[in-house]
């Protein structure tokens, strides 16, 4: 915070699981941002309106959906045979099973009125999710019918305004408030890059 006029905030994590393979166990999620109080300027000449622009990126990792050690075949004990114990194989596990990772970019202003007794925020977003933890359908003759993978896209965009007041006369205080959202909601791949992958290994004879 420089004169309560600019303001940046840096954040940087790590985070593990064994849900995945040693070689993608870890996953690095940064984010930034900024903010400009712009009624604290010198320039600024309008002493009844206060107003700060704002931005943001950053990145998140999931891991939810899927259960522990989902990167390693799974047996469960039971299945006897002809009398003698025997355990099967319940999971087929996935070594290239890595973090689902949101980007989101975010962009918004704040502006107060009459010494606050006014409010408005309006925020607008992006977010881009890619590498879904997915439970894609393969083929019965493996001995299984689905396997957990990375695949599939999706891109949310909204639009948040906020409005706030709070009037007092004496001892009566009235507070009120109004938000509307508007957000659209796209799934942008899903198994198709899967398949181009295959039909390209398939014609290079991999």
């Amino acid at each position: 915070n420089y004169l309560d006029r600019y303001l940046v905030t840096l954040s940087a994590r790590t985070d593990g699981s064994s849900k995945f393979a040693p070689k993608n166990r870890y996953g690095f999620f940064p984010s930034v941002s900024a903010g400009w109080n712009i009624s604290k300027e010198k320039f600024w000449n309008c002493s009844e309106i206060d107003m700060k622009i704002r931005a943001s990126m950053g990145m998140t990792g999931n891991q939810g959906g899927i259960g522990s050690y989902a990167w390693q075949p799974l047996a469960n004990g039971g299945y006897n045979y002809l009398g003698e114990s025997g355990i099967a194989l319940m999971t087929q596990g996935n070594e290239n099973l890595k973090w689902e990772k949101a980007s989101q970019y975010n962009f918004g202003i704040d502006m107060s009125f009459f010494d606050g007794r006014l409010t408005a925020v309006a925020d607008i977003y992006r977010k881009d999710t890619k590498d879904l933890l997915y439970n894609k359908p393969i083929s019965a003759t493996s001995g299984f019918t689905n396997q957990i993978c990375n695949i599939g896209a999706m891109r949310n965009d909204g639009l948040e305004l906020t409005l706030g007041s709070e009037l007092s006369s004496g001892d009566f205080i009235w507070k009120g408030g109004f938000n509307i959202s508007f957000v659209r909601n796209r799934l942008t791949e899903l198994i198709e890059k899967e398949l181009l992958k295959y039909k390209e290994k398939e014609e290079k004879g991999e």
